[in-house]
């Protein structure tokens, strides 16, 4: 009984991740030297979106010399993004958001 509810609770968490919407976020990374900053980049975001496949959807910009990455991503997404390894911030970019939902984002 149990692991039938724990079932069901992950299907309406997955249900309300679909429903939410998608922004842009700056988000700092320290990459270890050496790496390739694209795959760094998107071995950060594998264990919340997934996939590899869905880690490169998501990624819209590599910055290479700041460290970090710009990504299309949910609520939900960002609250587990915290708790990657390497991830020491990130936030909204304002002006991505303005120009793909207008004013008041």
């Amino acid at each position: 009984m149990a692991e039938a509810r724990n079932v069901i609770a992950a299907g309406f968490e997955m249900e309300k991740v679909k429903k939410e919407k998608a922004t842009v976020y700056i988000v700092d990374v320290i990459r270890p030297k050496g790496v390739n900053l694209e795959k760094a980049d998107i071995h950060v975001l594998v264990p919340i979106l997934g996939s590899e496949k869905a880690a490169k959807e998501a990624i819209i910009y590599h910055y290479k010399f700041m460290g970090g990455f710009a990504a299309k991503l949910t609520p939900s997404q960002v609250k587990h993004l915290k708790k990657q390894p390497g991830v020491f911030g990130f936030e909204p970019d304002r002006i991505s958001t303005h120009l793909m939902y207008g004013p008041g984002g």
